[in-house]
């Protein structure tokens, strides 16, 4: 009997523990999400007009020949830079040397029948005025002596021709810039109506070609209006030797502003140029382009991986000072570097605690922890998702 009391008051122990167990786990509330944050800012930031283009020489020159023959030597390598005026390919000259030499005979020949007709003219004069001979005759020698000296500036003009043919067979850059590959060799018989021998383009500056809408023609022509230069800024996407891409920045000025938009398209076109000392660049790129057109003063600037779309609406959680994350909206009218530049709404303002990790299991008005311990937080990583 005394066994059986004992075994019924284990049993009951033994229940109240786990139920005290049990109870006590249920009252147990899960751990606050751990999350990362950033801090909105403001900052005046320029209004940019943002389009995509291509780069070109700003000057692209064809290089041919002048004259036919045959090609003595190549001055230059395929690829390197040259300067205006350097010597790129020689022609054989002799035979145009020799041809020089026989105009120079001929001109000297007709230089002295210029000199004796001029002579009997001027002696032949006299006797005319005094009847001698006749007016009829006189007439003939005027007549026989202006031939002679048309033939005499003919053969003047044909040594200037031979003179410039002569010069040709030296074939020099027209520019400053970069030669491309040579598409003739040394030995090669070449005609001044042949294909082209080699190309070079001008490569300090470039050109940017780009469109923007037609609705932003205003904002350009009163930016221009006011400010003189308008800047524009491209990038050009390129790798780091582990494979990683990064954007290079060039910054240049508007140069043209086409006259009319395109109808089918609804666009209009723009030219840019761009510095390139280093030549670091070539026509053909593909790059991203910035207009600037104004400064935005004082714009709330928002983490840009904090950014909840819902239904076209923008959304972000903040953290208040209970540490409880509180879901509020924005309207944002765009983006600046990493982040997103929303109008003065009341809801966000500088200073505030934005939530960038850990977003998918957030519960607003549900406490969350900091930690920004484990990761660098800062503008450069922002953006490129957990």
């Amino acid at each position: 009997m005394e066994r059986k009391k004992i075994f019924k008051v284990s049993l009951l122990t033994a229940a109240l523990v786990i139920m005290s167990c049990s109870r006590h786990g249920t009252n147990n509330a899960p751990e606050p999400a751990k999350v990362q944050t950033m801090q909105v800012i403001t900052k005046d930031i320029p209004v940019e007009i943002n389009s995509f283009g291509t780069l070109s020489a700003s000057k692209n020159v064809d290089i041919k020949a002048q004259v036919s023959g045959q090609v003595r030597k190549i001055y230059f390598n395929e690829g390197s830079c040259v300067k205006k005026g350097e010597l790129l390919i020689s022609i054989d000259d002799e035979s145009y040397k020799t041809r020089l030499r026989i105009d120079e005979a001929a001109l000297s020949q007709h230089i002295e029948d210029y000199k004796y007709q001029k002579h009997v003219l001027e002696k032949d004069e006299k006797l005319c005025r005094t009847g001698t001979i006749p007016k009829q005759t006189y007439k003939k020698m005027q007549t026989d002596f202006a031939q002679v000296e048309a033939r005499l500036k003919s053969a003047q003009a044909q040594i200037d021709l031979d003179k410039i043919n002569l010069k040709y067979c030296s074939i020099t850059s027209p520019v400053d810039g970069v030669i491309g590959y040579i598409k003739v060799d040394e030995g090669n018989i070449i005609t001044s109506s042949g294909n082209v021998l080699a190309n070079v383009k001008e490569i300090d500056p470039l050109y940017v070609d780009f469109y923007v809408p037609g609705k932003d023609l205003f904002r350009i022509k009163n930016a221009l209006k006011d400010k003189g230069d308008v800047k524009v800024v491209i990038s050009v996407n390129s790798k780091k030797n582990d494979n990683s891409d990064f954007d290079v920045q060039y910054e240049g000025f508007l140069k043209f502003l086409n006259n009319e938009v395109q109808d089918t398209s609804g666009t209009v076109q723009l030219r840019g140029i761009i510095p390139n000392p280093k030549m670091d660049l070539l026509p053909g790129l593909f790059v991203s382009v910035k207009l600037i057109v104004g400064e935005l003063k004082n714009a709330i600037l928002i983490p840009e991986e904090g950014l909840i779309l819902d239904n076209d609406k923008h959304y972000f959680f903040t953290v208040s000072g209970e540490s409880m994350a509180r879901k509020v909206s924005a309207e944002v009218i765009g983006t600046y570097e990493n982040y997103c530049v929303a109008v003065k709404s009341g809801e966000i303002k500088s200073g505030d605690k934005i939530i960038v990790t850990g977003l998918l299991n957030l519960i607003p008005d549900e406490k969350v922890t900091i930690d920004n311990s484990s990761q660098s937080i800062s503008p450069e990583n922002i953006g490129h998702g957990e």
